[in-house]
């Protein structure tokens, strides 16, 4: 686990996938449940701080906290035969009673084992998210077709991948199949003839957790590691050209715009207000205190303003510069549109508008 660690792992999963009650039963050994959940979630906890230790210093996975999960299998499965049974009570107050154990013992994430049918995950989902740690589950390739909900609603979903193909029945289509955090099992990637390629198809669909469960070797997480890598560089650099072409964009409509007052919509103070306008900045949730008649120039890059009460704010040849989603887009009629750009993703544009003079 260590050297795990040290190759670039950010999440240790602890050896509990046989210290719940209903295994050690079997062996006579049921009340030693706690101690070896103990122990294993101790151990990986121990080697998560020495790999931890040993990276690369300068890499940006050295200051990333390394997490141990505790693993909740459903408990229906004979390991003799592979089968899963059916989820009954007994099975549903055992899947609780050992995420309790994993809680107990300080997992910071519980893993559920999968991929099942959405009712089986559900029950072992519920179980988890009842102690009230971040909760991730195993689904299957097809899940993406499904509510997410269907699973019990955890925190992130790990798809398990049908094959290497990184094509469009591989690991590109998770794209926007789900509207919370997701990733995807890789396993089966590192028989594709090239990995790193596959690997950076998942991360550019919007994967944030790439999880191995058999073969984690280091040379595999090393691997992952550096397709994480380039792709965080490569989102830095186009977030930083997308912002400066923002800015400059909100420069054109800034020439258009009279000086005087202006507001800037936006959580954060931006750090370079354009010059020759008396700025005031405001959160866009309190966008119902801009006042009538009030300003020259409004930029806002916020997708999900309304923009006929931005034009209201607006004094009449004042300009507004804004970002919006085009499907469903009604500027008011108030506002004539100076230009229009339209951004890669095609769901979405940027506009000068000005106020029309009454």
């Amino acid at each position: 686990m260590t050297a795990q660690v040290a190759a670039g792992a950010d999440v240790l999963l602890a050896h509990t996938f046989l210290t719940h009650r209903r295994a050690l039963a079997r062996v006579g050994e049921a009340r030693r449940a706690r101690q070896l959940t103990l122990s294993a979630v101790v151990l990986a906890r121990e080697a998560a701080e020495q790999g931890r230790d040993r990276r690369d210093h300068e890499t940006f996975s050295a200051t990333v906290p390394v997490l141990v999960a505790g693993s909740l299998p459903l408990l229906g499965d004979d390991p003799g035969s592979g089968r899963l049974g059916s989820v009954d009570a007994g099975i549903a107050r055992d899947l609780h009673d050992h995420a309790g154990l994993l809680a107990d013992a300080g997992s910071d994430i519980v893993l559920v084992e999968g991929p099942r049918s959405p009712g089986e995950t559900a029950v072992a989902v519920s179980a988890a998210r009842s102690v009230g740690i971040e909760t991730w589950a195993v689904v299957g390739h097809d899940a993406l077709l499904s509510q997410g909900d269907e699973f019990g609603g955890p925190e992130v979903f790990l798809r398990a991948l049908r094959d290497a193909s990184a094509g469009p029945d591989g690991p590109a289509d998770a794209a926007g199949a789900f509207d919370r955090r997701h990733g995807a099992m890789i396993d089966l990637l590192f028989h594709a003839s090239d990995p790193a390629s596959a690997l950076r198809s998942v991360l550019a669909s919007g994967a944030t957790v790439l999880a191995i469960a058999d073969g984690a070797t280091p040379e595999r997480l090393a691997i992952a590691r550096a397709a994480i890598e380039a792709h965080r560089l490569e989102r830095s650099a186009a977030e930083e050209s997308s912002a400066a072409e923002w800015l400059d964009w909100v420069g054109q409509g800034a020439a258009r715009a009279p000086a005087g007052a202006a507001l800037w919509l936006s959580a954060t103070s931006p750090r370079d207000l354009p010059a020759g306008w008396d700025w005031t900045v405001l959160a866009p949730e309190r966008m119902r205190q801009i006042p009538g008649d009030r300003y020259r120039l409004i930029v806002s890059e916020m997708t999900g303003v309304d923009a006929a009460h931005i034009g209201r704010g607006l004094e009449p040849g004042g300009v507004v510069v804004l970002a919006a989603v085009l499907d469903g887009l009604q500027l008011p009629e108030s506002l004539r549109t100076l230009e229009r750009h339209e951004t890669d993703d095609g769901a979405t544009a940027w506009f000068i508008c000005r106020r029309e003079e009454r």
